[in-house]
């Protein structure tokens, strides 16, 4: 009974929507993902060893990714305005207690002019 009751737990926390988080609205959708209008960063990397940061950001509906488009890739690296190492130094000295980490990322993207739009919503 209480291995049914278990995977009855896992079963509906696996159909739960996430809770809410921060995401870009675009004011007209882009082109990597035509009718894409909201979107989330879904893999962030940094590499120290090479000085770059890579990022995914793939269409954000109803709570959950939607994996089925092509996301956005951008990377950041020496050949780029900021470079990769120094987005990664002054994302390391950041103070993430009043603007989020994701916060960030979107707003960098928005001003390195790779997204258009606002950011709304909150880090959970």
């Amino acid at each position: 009974m209480k291995k049914i009751l278990l995977a009855l737990i896992l079963g509906l926390l696996c159909v739960l929507p996430a809770p809410a988080q921060e995401v870009v609205t675009h004011s007209a959708p882009i082109v990597a993902t035509a009718s894409a209008k909201v979107m989330r960063p879904a893999r962030v990397e940094f590499n120290v060893l090479l000085g770059t940061v890579q990022i995914s950001l793939y269409p954000w509906v109803a709570g959950v990714f939607v994996t089925s488009g092509a996301p956005l890739n951008v990377t950041y690296n020496a050949s780029t305005t900021p470079t990769g190492a120094a987005l990664i130094v002054s994302l390391n000295k950041a103070n993430f207690s009043t603007i989020s980490l994701e916060r960030r990322i979107i707003n960098q993207l928005v001003t390195s002019g790779y997204l258009t739009g606002t950011v709304s919503g909150t880090p959970q």
